[in-house]
């Protein structure tokens, strides 16, 4: 893995995942709520298989996770994604 791997400026990741169009028109609080609790996407910052998904009764968008080690050099990814 490269540093660059885990490297996506902001304007990168809205191109390419625009969650706020839904709400663009109609920007109240209880539609921008609506809006976040219906999330599920995979941002290119992200580690590959770990995502962005919310619903109705979760608020958590970010429940996976891999451990990484430091080898002397580096970060090294190790083991599975845990979570759901």
């Amino acid at each position: 893995m490269r540093h660059t791997d885990l490297y996506c400026t902001p304007d990168h990741a809205a191109e390419e995942h625009d969650e706020t169009k839904p709400a663009s028109d109609n920007l109240t609080r209880e539609n921008v709520m609506k809006q976040a609790a219906s999330l599920d996407m995979t941002l290119p910052m992200l580690l590959p298989g770990v995502n962005v998904k919310t619903g109705p009764d979760d608020f958590y968008p970010i429940e996976r996770e891999q451990l990484m080690k430091f080898d002397g050099k580096g970060w090294a990814l190790f083991g599975k994604v845990y979570g759901r």
